[in-house]
């Protein structure tokens, strides 16, 4: 009788850290399926809640939630593509899992989603994590390199190496065009 209770014990233990440890997993991975994959500038311009011209403050932090690091960095917006206009000239903070989090490039384009989640309040995600991430250049030209770490290339080329003014243009026509209905086919 000892031994079987001994035994129950033990199968019940491994089922319990077993379980425990699929629902970590599938907490940590959570967030990153909230994220999509974008193989369209429409497509990504039309989910984003704001388009901005951001310059990075230099004030970041760390920190930790449920065993995932994630990077929060302040920038200040100085233009507003698509959004809220009363953005323009305020400080937004952007959270991103640490291994993806921007680096210290100044100037940046960003697509971006409004957060809400339990990690910060008040606060926005790049829309497919690295995708909607462009720098800014000396000569005011898109820089894009999410593939640096392994992200995929797909509509980048669209408006990567554009002067900023003309890199808008495109963006707004790729707002214009997700707007427009579908053709029946």
């Amino acid at each position: 009788m000892r031994n079987k209770l001994i035994a129950l014990l033990f199968v019940f233990g491994i089922v319990t850290l077993t379980a425990c440890g699929t629902s970590l997993q599938q907490d940590q991975l959570g967030a990153a399926e909230q994220q999509k994959y974008y193989e369209a500038l429409e497509d990504m311009a039309d989910a984003a809640s704001a388009i901005v011209e951001v310059e990075l403050t230099g004030k970041s932090d760390t920190v930790k939630h449920r065993e995932a690091d994630f990077k929060i960095t302040e920038a200040t917006v100085k233009r507003v593509i698509k959004g809220d206009e009363q953005l323009k000239s305020t400080t937004v903070r952007i959270l991103e899992v640490a291994a993806f989090g921007m680096d210290d490039h100044k100037r940046n384009v960003l697509f971006l989603e409004k957060y809400a989640g339990p990690v910060i309040d008040d606060a926005y995600i790049v829309a497919g994590v690295y995708q909607g991430k462009f720098k800014l250049d000396k000569d005011d030209k898109l820089v894009y390199d999410g593939h640096r770490n392994g992200g995929l290339k797909s509509f980048q080329s669209q408006i990567e190496g554009l002067p900023m003014a003309e890199a808008e243009a495109k963006i707004q026509q790729a707002m214009q065009n997700a707007k427009q209905p579908k053709s029946l086919q």
